[in-house]
């Protein structure tokens, strides 16, 4: 998928709070303002080194964790650049920065491999024989950080986050951000070194680090595997995982790592930092995560990028399940609905720019993917409307159910889409769109008709069935929807579009068993 500039800059939110609800601004300036020096040259017992201005790229980084001493915030990151890296046989082969804040939307969040890092006023000491680097944001520490894909030329220097409100930029600025660009693309092609002291297979790493123990704990390991699925349950998220030992599963709380997950898609690859086995039960190992662990995509030009997916490859019984099944399954997109009355609506519009100036009876086609579907449990999806008195109400278990639709009472779709453009997949936008169906618009949609749902147990087992497959990544709708201007204000209806997909469910249970080497009822 090509990411617009615009979207690969975004922030996310986090960092959108730090900003305290101020607009980035750019100072543009002509020349130099000021000394950035190559990481090699960085002297700690050089007096005009105790407030350090540099770029380089960040190889590992840590999530924010906070420090039980001093209560503050930090995160530490492995940094390189020409005069300084890891391919070096001699010498210090990295620098490390550790940056201090007051709140951890304060501080950079690497979610890949490569990123730019530039730093205005870090201190610079001596640790053991290697220089290391603080950054405390509350005492005018500055950092930025750029992406080093850009497809665009417009905004190509728009960056991912920032620090301050405003920043500095210069065209010395952009020379060293082109020349890291290059220098990024050079470096990640050759050397699939990113600072790991313990990078492992997943059958390595279980049968050596697995249930050792250091002062009562797993050791940990570094893992670079694809990812095969990924299935959001809430508060969990559960990766699909594998490289050309075995496929696992691993399980993160959102709390733990909950900026990370938007970017991340099935077949990417990923490096994971610091995970261990855990025995859960007798002869049945977990895969788990620590406070120091990561999860960081790696570039696909990136050598250990290619390494494991040539890995992957080699392994037959792998490629068959990935190569096969993931593809036509899980990566494929799949449309489900389509709109039976375009209303002369010829183009799609994006749903930024639909609810950015929405026009009342107006009718507009989009193409999204779900993200949620509510309100849930499913059986809230149903209300009873009463076409007198304009009012809804929820199923009620109570006497003969057939009853309930008299009086003018009839059943009715009441549901809520939390949905995404389906080209910017990305972005933390989302956009929530609804399915009334008491006024005779979207009546169709479903392919099961508004029934109490507390008493029609197929209808329900349907429609939780539908449930997964709306949500699922991969699935695309096709919906005509239609500004109503309401007392609370305008909403948007799904019209004219109904689902147009029917669910082979013996077929998708045989090949996901396969695939999980499962049972169909697992």
């Amino acid at each position: 998928i090509n990411l617009s500039a615009e979207q690969k800059g975004a922030m996310d939110k986090k960092a959108n709070k730090a900003l305290k609800g101020k607009k980035a601004k750019v100072v543009e300036k002509t020349g130099q303002k000021y000394q950035y020096y190559n990481l090699k040259d960085i002297n700690a017992e050089d007096t005009k080194f105790k407030k350090s201005y540099f770029y380089g790229l960040v190889v590992d980084s840590s999530v924010p964790y906070r420090s039980e001493k001093s209560g503050k915030w930090l995160c530490t990151m492995k940094i390189i650049d020409e005069s300084m890296n890891l391919e070096q046989k001699k010498g210090q082969k990295y620098m490390q920065v550790t940056f201090f804040a007051k709140a951890s939307t304060e501080l950079p969040l690497v979610r890949k491999a490569g990123i730019i890092l530039r730093i205005h006023r870090g201190f610079v000491q001596m640790h053991g024989n290697s220089v290391q680097m603080n950054l405390e944001i509350d005492l005018q520490g500055s950092w930025v950080l750029f992406d080093t894909e850009f497809d665009y030329v417009f905004q190509k220097y728009a960056p991912i986050s920032h620090s301050d409100a405003n920043y500095t930029f210069t065209e010395d600025d952009k020379q060293r951000i082109d020349q890291l660009r290059t220098y990024s693309r050079q470096y990640f092609t050759k050397n699939k070194n990113l600072g790991s002291l313990h990078l492992a297979s997943l059958k390595k790493g279980e049968s050596t680090y697995g249930l050792s123990t250091k002062d009562g704990h797993p050791v940990d390991f570094d893992i670079c595997v694809q990812v095969l699925d990924i299935n959001d349950q809430g508060k969990v998220i559960k990766f699909l995982i594998c490289d050309e030992s075995k496929v696992v599963k691993l399980a993160v709380y959102k709390k733990f790592m909950a900026a990370f997950f938007y970017d991340i898609r099935p077949m990417d690859v990923i490096k994971v930092r610091s995970v261990a086995y855990r025995e859960k039960r007798p002869k049945m190992k977990k895969l788990i995560l620590n406070d120091f662990s990561n999860i960081i995509k790696l570039p696909k030009y990136s050598a250990l990028h290619k390494e494991c997916i040539d890995g992957i490859k080699k392994s037959m019984e792998n490629e068959v399940k990935i190569q096969k099944t993931i593809h036509s399954i899980l990566e494929k997109p799949m449309n489900v609905s389509k709109i039976t009355n375009d209303r002369g609506v010829k183009d799609y519009t994006k749903l930024k720019d639909i609810f950015k100036n929405p026009k009342a009876k107006n009718f507009y086609k989009v193409k999204v993917t779900a993200m949620d579907i509510g309100p849930l449990p499913v059986t809230n999806w149903v209300s009873i409307y009463n076409g007198k008195s304009k009012e809804k109400k929820e199923l009620e278990v109570s006497g003969d159910h057939e009853t309930a639709l008299a009086n003018n009472c009839k059943y009715m779709y009441n549901m809520q889409f939390f949905v995404k453009d389906v080209d910017a997949p990305n972005t933390p936008e989302i956009y929530r769109i609804f399915l009334m169906t008491h006024m005779g618009k979207g009546e169709k949609f479903l392919p099961v008709p508004a029934c109490n749902l507390l008493y029609k147990k197929e209808a329900l087992k349907k429609l939780e069935l539908y449930y997964k497959l709306l949500t699922h990544h991969n699935v695309v709708l096709d919906l005509l929807i239609q500004p109503l201007d309401t007392r609370t204000g305008i909403i948007f209806l799904i019209v004219d579009s109904q689902i147009s997909f029917k669910i082979q469910f013996a077929i998708v249970k045989r090949s996901l068993a396969q695939l999980y080497q499962v049972s169909k009822s697992d």
